[in-house]
């Protein structure tokens, strides 16, 4: 074996895909009347049409440039304003990861409101934001090296 063949970083600049599924079982109805419309681990589509379109991300993966250039950003501005008597703003810090996230999503599909969400950096950031699910299944993905690698 080379090591010149464990070099990630061309895949994870390419980026990958990650498909979207349901964090929860989704029921419509109260009491017995309640029907399950949607199992957890399902994929979550666009319901238009007979092919309806996988909502997905694709993203830059932790080997990725952008990634590792917003990563040593982030850990010169920690080291860079120590100081021992101020308190982490974990709103702040959330807001950072989100930014990183979103700066590594290269292009996206959803749907919010009837409308095609669009795949900007501040869209993104809102997105993660605001849906914490969505943030914690890139969060999975984008750690997890072998999504990255061809094979």
């Amino acid at each position: 074996m080379d090591l010149s063949k464990l070099d990630l970083s061309k895949s994870a600049n390419e980026g990958s895909v990650l498909k979207l599924v349901f964090p929860a079982d989704i029921e419509e109805g109260e009491g017995e009347d309640a029907v399950l419309i949607h199992e957890k681990g399902d994929p979550i589509t666009d319901e238009k049409g007979k092919s309806p379109k996988q909502f997905f991300v694709r993203l830059l993966g932790t080997d990725s440039d952008t990634y590792r250039k917003l990563s040593n950003r982030s850990l010169e501005k920690t080291f860079n304003s120590r100081d021992k008597k101020k308190k982490v703003d974990i709103a702040v810090t959330q807001r950072e990861v989100a930014e990183k996230f979103a700066k590594c999503t290269t292009e996206c599909y959803f749907i919010e409101n009837g409308k095609e969400v669009e795949c900007t950096p501040s869209e993104m950031t809102r997105v993660y934001l605001q849906y914490t699910w969505i943030k914690e299944q890139v969060d999975e993905f984008i750690n997890e090296r072998s999504n990255f690698t061809k094979g």
